[in-house]
């Protein structure tokens, strides 16, 4: 079982992503970068083959897009489910840092944090997840429906609540927060129509993989 650490790379203190891979003996980097620094994750992965120490995979990333880097990271999360999966989330935009903290959460996986002093690294600091959010069986049902039913989706919410034998008030309320998080777009016509986004997919996948939800209703 290996040490894979999902990382985000910034435009400065990048040693910090070997700091971390270091003290934490990790095995394999997932490195997520933007456009701007892609010669820079391209320069530490050369760094690291040439050091024959590491695994590492570079992913790009529009750095302020939340949901691609979520739904990037838990991807690449999921090509690894025998491994202990951690995360490092010090360097980037906040919104990478958000879509790390929130994948490790999903994940239940650690946060590796750099504790600075004079501006230099000076130990990692492990963080714990304390929660799962976690899918309600309607809402993984929901989910499945749109993927069983192909790209076009849903012509109606009361169509696809009736799929999964609720009603479309009961629908609606679901619909409205798997939107919200981003796992569902909705048309602006009437009715609406629902189609299960590419974050919702990988969602989906990871749920049935580590049997995230609970039976609620």
């Amino acid at each position: 079982m290996r040490n894979v650490i999902i990382a985000s790379l910034g435009l400065e203190q990048q040693k910090r992503i070997q700091y971390v891979m270091d003290k934490r003996k990790g095995d394999c980097l997932i490195l997520l970068h933007s456009i701007e620094n892609k010669e820079d994750a391209e320069t530490i992965e050369q760094e690291f083959k040439d050091r024959g120490k590491f695994d590492i995979e570079l992913i790009p990333v529009n750095p302020y897009d939340y949901h691609e880097i979520l739904r990037k990271t838990l991807d690449a999360a999921y090509n690894y489910p025998n491994d202990n999966i951690a995360f490092n989330p010090s360097l980037g935009t906040r919104i990478m840092s958000a879509a790390l903290f929130f994948a490790a959460n999903f994940l239940e996986s650690k946060v590796y944090l750099v504790k600075e002093k004079d501006g230099e690294a000076v130990d990692v600091v492990d963080i714990y997840p304390i929660h799962r959010k976690k899918l309600t069986a309607p809402k993984k049902a929901i989910l499945q429906s749109l993927v069983d039913v192909g790209d076009e989706g849903y012509p109606s919410i009361i169509t696809l609540a009736h799929s999964v034998g609720k009603s479309r008030s009961s629908g609606t309320d679901h619909v409205q927060h798997l939107e919200k998080w981003g796992y569902v777009e909705t048309s602006n016509s009437s009715p609406k129509q629902v189609q299960i986004t590419l974050l919702g997919k990988t969602v989906l996948k990871l749920a049935e993989r580590w049997k995230i939800g609970k039976e609620k209703t």
